[in-house]
């Protein structure tokens, strides 16, 4: 184990973080390998299947802690469901705002208040 800040944070062995990549790039597949050799691996929400499935995988692999990342391009009502799904279940959310178009803010300022409530546990 190599003991980090980062490592503290999301209770992984070693400092690496899968990149979370859409597009059908990062599968639950290759998540759980980062997983289980130490690092923390990561999902897109976007991907092969519904992302609660591909968090159920994670889970059911037992491999240890895993993140979610969310690129929003036009944040909607909708997003608000996975990224809490992903909040109560994974280590680590991350959230992106793609456009300036319409403004992730409350989405973000949301999740931070998430975040709290994840580091808590």
């Amino acid at each position: 184990m190599l003991r980090t800040a980062f490592t503290d944070l999301v209770g992984c062995q070693v400092p690496i973080q899968l990149a979370p990549m859409g597009g059908g790039v990062v599968t639950s597949e290759l998540a759980i390998a980062v997983t289980r050799a130490g690092g923390l691996g990561m999902l897109q929400r976007t991907g092969p299947g519904p992302l609660a499935d591909r968090i159920g995988q994670l889970e059911q692999a037992r491999a240890g802690p895993f993140g979610v990342n969310f690129t929003l391009y036009n944040p909607s009502p909708g997003d608000r469901a996975e990224i809490e799904l992903a909040a109560g279940r994974a280590r680590l959310v991350g959230v992106g705002q793609v456009t300036s178009v319409t403004p992730a803010a409350q989405v973000v300022a949301e999740l931070a208040e998430g975040a709290e409530q994840l580091l808590r546990r």
